[in-house]
Order: structure tokens, then sequence, then C-alpha cells
């Protein structure tokens, strides 16, 4: 699934290139800066919904002990660095590297940005599965008492 996101993206960077060689030259910079900065802001938005569905679940299921797990951690790491990370590829930033938007670099953009919306989504359905196996073993521990 990413590989044929991947390849889309590329291709789009090549169809850019050949129709502006010399207006593009920078748009290596400008895919991995989009890159970046999309990575991060889903960083963050993954810890916030992370943080969200703890809350929703300790409500639900006030027995359960929803302790911090290594992946969860990893989450929360993430998105203090991003913050630092989404100043310095700022979309701004990004957009000074090519001289003008082409219905081409959007639709690049909008692609560069659904591969991480993609990813996010996975690494919430990793945490919900945590938080819900959390929940099975505290039920199956009070059946069996």
């Amino acid at each position: 699934m990413f590989a044929t996101r991947v390849s889309d993206i590329q291709s789009m960077r090549d169809t850019i290139v050949r129709s502006h060689p010399n207006g593009m030259k920078n748009i290596d910079e400008y895919i991995e800066c989009k890159s970046k900065y999309f990575k991060a802001y889903r960083s963050n938005e993954t810890w916030s919904t992370i943080q969200d569905l703890r809350g929703n679940y300790e409500k639900q299921f006030p027995d359960v002990n929803f302790n911090s797990s290594m992946l969860e951690e990893h989450f929360k790491e993430n998105a203090e660095l991003s913050e630092n990370v989404m100043s310095q590829y700022s979309i701004e930033n990004c957009d000074r590297l090519i001289p003008y938007q082409t219905i081409d670099v959007r639709l690049m953009d909008e692609n560069i940005n659904e591969k991480f919306e993609i990813g996010k989504e996975i690494d919430i359905n990793l945490i919900k599965h945590e938080f819900l196996s959390k929940i099975l073993k505290a039920i199956n521990n009070v059946k069996t008492k």
C-alpha cells in the first residue's frame, strides 16, 4: 500500500520536473520538507488522539490499569520531537523552495499527506488494540476470581 503511494509521489515529481525543469530545481528538497512536516504533524495528531482514547477508556473502565506502555511512550516522544521539526520544516519554509504552486504540486502534497494519514490510522489502531487488550485482561481476571 505504501509502495504505491511512494511511487505515485515519485511519478508526480518526475512529471513536475519534466514540465518545469528550470522552476523545479528544489523539488526533491520540497518533497523531503513536506514529508517531514506532515510526518511531524501526524505525530502530534496521533499523540492527541491517544490521550483522548486513554481518557475515554479510563472513564468507561475505571478499574483497568492503563499504565503507559513502551509503545505509548514511543508516540509521546515522537510528538515531543515533532514540535521542533514542524517549525523547522513549516509549510511556509517548504513553499519557499519552489517558485509557484501548480496543480501537480498540490496533488503531490495531497498524496504525501495521505501517506502519513494512513500511517496515523495504523498507529491509532495499534494503541486501540493495546488498550482493548488491557480491558479484556482485566475482565478475564475478574471472571477467574
